[in-house]
């Protein structure tokens, strides 16, 4: 009986570290770690985005017509868009609304988001193991002040877990003739 009071006592000592060691756990380990779940999860830990930048697939209708702005220029690494601690003002803000293997599966939530009156954009990226992903974003903010609280707002709409990732995008690449 005391030998399994102390596996109990063990487990969830374990357990505890665990999530400590997950809270106190830097944006560079949580990151991967959430877009490895993103495979099982429908969407992570982006709303009404612009057509701009690299690799910006537009998805205005569920139908998935696609028109990528520019084939030439690499996709970004998804970790390049999460904003550094503090994050600068001026930027070019989105909020990320899930994170896919391919544009189909992210045609769902982009449908459910045009219902309820949110433009969407998709997203190429690749990871730090080169996989490639299609990050669902809507949105563009100045700010992430400005972002704040549609983070929390649009999850719930979407049925998503509160908050919502924000992304701060690149800037455009300079026109060829530059």
């Amino acid at each position: 009986m005391i030998g399994k009071l102390i596996f109990i006592a063990l487990l969830l000592v374990f357990g505890a570290a665990m999530f400590m060691a997950g809270m106190w756990a830097p944006e560079t380990v949580r990151g991967p770690v959430s877009s490895g779940l993103s495979k099982v999860l429908p969407a992570t830990a982006l709303p009404g985005a612009r057509p701009s930048g690299p690799n910006l697939v537009t998805s205005g209708t569920p139908s998935g017509q696609e028109a990528t702005t520019d084939q030439e220029t690499p996709p970004p690494r998804y970790d390049t868009l999460l904003p550094p601690v503090p994050p600068p003002e001026p930027g070019d803000y989105v909020i990320q609304l899930g994170l896919y293997a391919s544009g189909e599966a992210a045609d769902a939530l982009a449908a459910k988001a045009a219902r309820l009156g949110l433009e969407t954009a998709q997203v190429e990226v690749v990871d730090r193991h080169a996989e490639h992903w299609i990050v669902l974003i809507a949105g563009s903010f100045k700010g992430p002040a400005e972002a704040q609280g549609m983070q929390v707002e649009w999850a719930q709409m979407l049925n998503l877990p509160p908050p919502l990732p924000l992304l701060l995008l690149p800037p455009p690449p300079p026109p060829a003739g530059s």
